[in-house]
């Protein structure tokens, strides 16, 4: 059975009845428009404004009818399909454009509200710019052979590596928000994302994490070439993690050069200690930079008067990693790889 519901006029449209009544005061000619404002108040209730009066009036003298003639049809478009079309195009085009810069791009003549409701009726929506790393063509060829070469590793054989890496803290936070239009399935277009860049007022920490938990956190101070990257864990190693010496744990960290120094590998040759091949600009890879997100998020609203007051949260913030925590992790490994490989060696969401 279909329903037939009665039409309503929207409140701040005038009802044909009120533009009869005025046309009525009109034709008498003897009122002025300020006369009939006053006549329709005391009579309606409404406030028109002398232009208000006029406007209905003069639309009556050219087209002798009172109704819109938009009515029986909703409002006209604000944009054709053609122009809605170019709208989107330029949107692709210019990923960082604010709303209102598109509008001076197109030079339709809309509002913003409009210009925002056509982009979201087409799923683009302004989200914040992830932050990830610049890849080469050579990096996501790695990455995307390193993805392949452990595709069918389980949790359990990932448990055997000692993640390491090192980290930056910042005195101050900054939060900075980037947004970008786009759709839900384009987070990490390469196109879409803020690349992150290192900062020098910071400090420095180099630390570990195992199937065990969290290991040791040192503070790293000054320049760290070869000889300061070993001594950050090499009387270390042999306390945390015996296994390293047997075999059955693999240290991992990135290609950064120092890590790469000849004096560092002939200290692993020495002690046969298993380290792997890791692709260059892969945090995505490594649980540990999960454990560093977590403490810069635990301190993203405070902020520090000196480095050692840094360093003391930061230790502090160290300990309460759960074991729990480092088992999830460990855990996502298996996925993280086939992210990878989803991707074709290029950024994944984790």
């Amino acid at each position: 059975m279909e329903i037939e519901e009665e039409k309503t006029t929207p409140s701040h449209l005038l009802s044909d009845e009120i533009k009869y009544k005025i046309i009525f005061y009109k034709k008498e000619g003897s009122l002025s428009n300020k006369d009939i404002d006053k006549l329709i108040l005391a009579e309606f209730g409404r406030k028109l404004g002398h232009s208000t009066v006029q406007n209905v009036w003069k639309k009556f003298l050219e087209t002798e009818q009172v109704s819109n003639q938009w009515s029986t049809m909703g409002r006209p478009k604000a944009l054709n399909e053609e122009e809605r079309e170019m709208l989107i195009e330029t949107a692709r085009d210019n990923r960082l454009s604010s709303t209102r810069e598109l509008l001076e791009e197109v030079k339709f003549g809309i509002s913003r509200e409009t210009a925002n409701r056509e982009l979201l009726a087409k799923g683009y929506k302004a989200y914040k710019a992830p932050a990830k790393p610049l890849l080469t063509e050579d990096n996501i060829a790695a990455r995307y052979q390193y993805a392949r070469r452990h595709r069918y590793w389980k949790e359990d054989r990932w448990r055997t590596f000692v993640f390491t890496d090192e980290s930056c803290f910042r005195l101050v936070h900054h939060n900075g928000r980037v947004f970008v239009r786009r759709l839900p399935e384009e987070e990490l277009n390469p196109n879409v994302i803020q690349h992150s860049v290192a900062s020098k007022s910071m400090v420095m920490v180099w630390g570990a994490v195992s199937r065990e938990g969290i290991g040791p956190l040192v503070r790293v101070k000054g320049n760290m070439d070869g000889n300061g990257y070993l001594d950050l864990f090499r009387f270390r190693l042999k306390r945390y993690y015996p296994d390293l010496y047997n075999g059955n744990q693999i240290f991992l960290d990135d290609n950064a050069p120092p890590h790469n120094s000849n004096v560092v590998s002939e200290w692993f040759n020495k002690f046969g200690i298993q380290r792997t091949l890791w692709p260059a600009n892969s945090p995505d890879l490594n649980i540990i930079e999960d454990v560093w997100n977590k403490m810069k998020y635990e301190i993203r609203e405070k902020i520090f008067t000196s480095k050692d007051e840094l360093w003391e949260e930061l230790k502090y913030q160290w300990q309460a990693i759960s074991k729990d925590f480092i088992d999830c992790l460990y855990d996502s490994l298996p996925n993280r790889i086939q992210a990878v490989l989803e991707a074709e060696g290029g950024s994944t969401k984790y």
